[in-house]
C-alpha cells in the first residue's frame, strides 16, 4: 500500500466498547488529514455509518503498539492506556488497516519532526479516557471541522444508557462480564406498526441469550449458561422491545418475543429500509434498521438465539455443551483428542492428591457434569458425532478410573483392610 492510498484509507470495523454491556459496535472509521499547523497532521476518526456524524477522532501523534491479535483482530495503545481494540470483516481487510495504520503513523511522526511540533498532551482530552467527540479539545473539533466533517454533540439517549433506564443493569450484576458481553445485544430501530405497517414507533430492543450471539465467538466460547444465572424477571434468548421517550422513562417492555417460538427469520430491503422480520405464527413483527450491516448484524443474533433457545428446550440437562467448534474438526480424531486431555488437566487441577472419598467424589461429579453436557450437545446434532463421543467418553472415563486406583492405593498403603471394613468402605 502506498503513501496516498493510506491516506484516505477507510471502511467499516467493529469497535469493543469499553463499556461493560457495550460489545462489538460497527463503526465507519476514516484517515483524514488534520491541521500541521496545530501539531495534528492525521486523524483517524469514527460514525456509526458513511458520512454520518462523527462520534469519535484520535490524533495519530496517541497512537502506538499497532498489534494483530487473531485473523479478524487488531489493536493499538492511544496514550498511555487506551487500548482500541478493532475487528475486520476478514483477514485481508484487518492487514490493510494495520498497514495503513502504520504507514500514516510514520508520516505523522515524520512531519511532526519536520515542523519542530513536539507530541502535545493540550489537543486532546484524556479526563476519562475516551475519544468521543465530546470530549476533544476546540483545537482538534475546528481541524475537523475543516475538513467538513459533521460534527454533533449532542447524540439523544445512548443504548448503554438504556440498560440503566429500564433497571437492567442491576439484574446483570451477578454475571461474569466476559460471558455477558458476547451474550448480549441491544439497540434502537425502527418497529412497524401492527397494524399498519406504513407506520413506525422508534423502538429499543434488548435481547441476552445462554450462549454468545455471533457465528465467530461461539467458535471460541462453549458454554451455555444456565437459567439460574439470571434474575427470574429476565430469561434468555427472549427479545425484549422498550419505548424510551427520556431518560425518566422507566416504563417495562411493550413486548417479549421468545426466540425459540419463532417460525421464520428472514431480511428485506424496500426503498432503502433495511428490514427485518420475525414470524411469530399469530403475528409478524418488522424492523426497520439505519443500514445493512446493523440489519444483517441483528439478524444473525437472532439466528443464534432461536437456535440456542430451542436446544435447551430440547436437551436433557437444559445446559447443553455447544459443540460447534468441535464440529468443525470433522474426523480429525488426533485434534480432537488434544481438546479432550486439554480440558480434562483443567477439569483434575486441585485433585492432584485424593485422599478422601469426599474428594474422590467432588472430583467424579465435577467430570461427570461436563461430560453429561457434552453428550447432551451431541446428542441435538445431526448427524450424531460419535467420533467425539467416543473421544470424550474413553478418556474420561480412564482417568475416573485411574483417581479411583490412585484413592484405593493410599487407603491400602495407609489403613488396614479390618479397619476397612469396620467403617463400611468395602461392601464386598
Amino acid at each position: 500500500m502506498d503513501l496516498s492510498k493510506a491516506k484516505t484509507f477507510k471502511g467499516f470495523l467493529s469497535k469493543d466498547s469499553p463499556s461493560l454491556f457495550g460489545g462489538y459496535q460497527k463503526r465507519f472509521f476514516q484517515i483524514i488529514e488534520g491541521d500541521l499547523n496545530k501539531g495534528e497532521p492525521f486523524l483517524i476518526t469514527y460514525a456509526e455509518k458513511e458520512n454520518g456524524q462523527l462520534k469519535g477522532a484520535i490524533p495519530f501523534a496517541q497512537i502506538s503498539e499497532i498489534n494483530s491479535l487473531s485473523k479478524k483482530e487488531f489493536c493499538f495503545l492511544v496514550g498511555d492506556s487506551k487500548t482500541f481494540k478493532l475487528k475486520a470483516e476478514n483477514e485481508n481487510i484487518k492487514n490493510d488497516w494495520i498497514e495503513a495504520i502504520k504507514i500514516i503513523k510514520k508520516e505523522n511522526t515524520m512531519l511532526l519532526a519536520e515542523f519542530g511540533k513536539e507530541r502535545s498532551s493540550s489537543m486532546y482530552s484524556t479526563k476519562d479516557k475516551s475519544w468521543k467527540i465530546q470530549n476533544q479539545s476546540k483545537e482538534v473539533i475546528n481541524t475537523l471541522s475543516n475538513q467538513g466533517v459533521t460534527i454533533n454533540q449532542n447524540e439523544g439517549i445512548k443504548s448503554d444508557k438504556c440498560i440503566e433506564i429500564k433497571g437492567l443493569k442491576s439484574l446483570l450484576r451477578g454475571i461474569n462480564p466476559e460471558l455477558l458481553k458476547v451474550r448480549m445485544k441491544h439497540g434502537f430501530v425502527m418497529k412497524k406498526h401492527k397494524s399498519n405497517f406504513m407506520s413506525s414507533q422508534k423502538r429499543w430492543l434488548f435481547l441476552i441469550s445462554a450462549r454468545p450471539l455471533t457465528n465467530e465467538d461461539q467458535l471460541k466460547d462453549e458454554e451455555t449458561l444456565d437459567q439460574n444465572t439470571l434474575p427470574s424477571s429476565l430469561k434468555f434468548d427472549v427479545l425484549y422491545y422498550y419505548s424510551v421517550e427520556d431518560e425518566q422513562d422507566t416504563s417495562t417492555s411493550k413486548g417479549e418475543l421468545i426466540m425459540s417460538e419463532c417460525s421464520r427469520i428472514s431480511t428485506k430491503e424496500v426503498d432503502k429500509e433495511f428490514i427485518l422480520i420475525i414470524d411469530m405464527n399469530d403475528r409478524i413483527f418488522e424492523f426497520s434498521c439505519e443500514n445493512n450491516w446493523e440489519r444483517d448484524s441483528w439478524f444473525e443474533a437472532f439466528k443464534n438465539s432461536k437456535t440456542t433457545g430451542k436446544e435447551i428446550e430440547l436437551s436433557k440437562t437444559k445446559k447443553p455443551r455447544n459443540i460447534i467448534s468441535l464440529l468443525e474438526l470433522g474426523d480429525n480424531i488426533q485434534a480432537i483428542e488434544k481438546i479432550v486431555e486439554k480440558e480434562i488437566a483443567t477439569l483434575v487441577k486441585g485433585f492432584e492428591e485424593i485422599k478422601n472419598f469426599q474428594i474422590l467424589s467432588a472430583m467424579i461429579k465435577k467430570m461427570d457434569s461436563k461430560l453429561t453436557q457434552l453428550v447432551d450437545g451431541c446428542l441435538l446434532t445431526t448427524p450424531l458425532p460419535l467420533n467425539i463421543i467416543k473421544s470424550y467418553v474413553e478418556k474420561f472415563n480412564t482417568t475416573i478410573l485411574n483417581k479411583v486406583q490412585q484413592y484405593w492405593r493410599f487407603l491400602c498403603e495407609n489403613l488396614s483392610v479390618s479397619y476397612l471394613i469396620n467403617i463400611r468402605l468395602i461392601k464386598y
